[in-house]
């Protein structure tokens, strides 16, 4: 009302000494003309004096509040800031994402973990997370939980073992699941809550089997076919590998050959024009050409090579 208490104290102050020079005679002049005026005027002045400092303890806790407030609004809206953001970085994952507290009960999900698990979102929060591994090892995994929260760290779950995971339909897949504590300094922040990501790599794994199916038909061919093969690092000529067939036909070892190059047993290409022959392989060129190859005794044999490249590291 006054504008701050040193104001309000010089307003009380003016009024009074104003009003008595206005209003008591002997007019125009600010002396009280008698004991009681003084009085008077005293009581006035320490009325006003002590209402302007009750309107300056009264603005100064308002804005004090006010203060608060605002600091507090500003929390809420970084919380909800904070909120929003994990909530769009767990959608936005490709991978299904959990939040669960320190008793494994789901807190958050995504749109990935209802598709991977078959369970509704609302249905999944409030299942714990032995509710998704198979029924035989929830009890043994309710421990692991435990042991983890005594100490987490970031860190893939169950290495080097096959991790299982259950539908909805009770049905199991093979998953990576990653750990992650939710707090600042990478080890959680009190509350015990997870972040927990689950991969389905039952594709991954028919790959990979289908690949090894591939190499060990593959491996079959080269060991049992009928003719020599040879494998040969380009850049050096020397042999990476052949098949029984290719080594009876030089009279040498696998293994004595494995410790040769392409020039060890050519006799008619020599080392002006084998770098050539082999750099135009390596660049997918393939070869068919007629060469003479020596024996481990010394016996020269008329051959047809057939060459093309191909990646035997994977």
């Amino acid at each position: 009302l006054y504008g701050g208490l040193g104001p309000g104290l010089a307003a009380t102050a003016a009024s009074g000494f104003v009003g008595e020079a206005l209003f008591v005679p002997p007019y125009g002049s600010p002396i009280p003309p008698s004991a009681a005026e003084a009085v008077r005027l005293a009581v006035f002045l320490v009325a006003g004096g002590a209402f302007s400092w009750v309107v300056h303890l009264r603005n100064r806790a308002i804005d004090d509040l006010q203060a608060q407030r605002n600091a507090l609004v500003d929390a809420q809206t970084r919380l909800v800031n904070r909120e929003r953001r994990l909530t769009e970085v767990l959608e936005a994952a490709p991978s299904a994402m959990l939040v669960s507290d320190p008793a494994g009960r789901i807190l958050l999900v995504n749109r990935q973990a209802e598709r991977i698990f078959g369970h509704a979102r609302d249905d999944l929060l409030g299942l714990r997370i032995e509710d998704l591994v198979p029924e035989n090892v929830r009890e043994r995994h309710a421990g692991l939980r435990q042991s983890y929260l005594a100490a987490p760290t970031a860190r893939p779950m169950g290495a080097g073992r096959e991790l299982l995971a259950r539908r909805r339909d009770g049905s199991t897949f093979p998953v990576e699941v990653g750990l992650n504590p939710l707090g600042g300094d990478g080890r959680g922040d009190g509350r015990g809550e997870i972040l927990v990501s689950v991969v389905d790599i039952t594709q991954r794994l028919a790959a990979e089997a289908a690949l090894l199916d591939t190499e060990r038909q593959f491996r079959v061919l080269f060991e049992w076919a009928p003719v020599a093969f040879y494998v040969v690092e380009p850049r050096t000529g020397r042999f990476l590998g052949c098949n029984a067939k290719g080594a009876a036909q030089l009279g040498y070892t696998v293994d004595e050959i494995e410790r040769m190059s392409i020039a060890d047993i050519n006799a008619r290409h020599g080392p002006d024009v084998l770098p050539g022959m082999l750099k135009g392989i390596a660049h997918g060129a393939p070869l068919h050409v007629e060469t003479v190859h020596r024996d481990k005794a010394g016996e020269l044999h008329d051959v047809l090579v057939s060459a093309h490249a191909m990646d035997v590291q994977g």
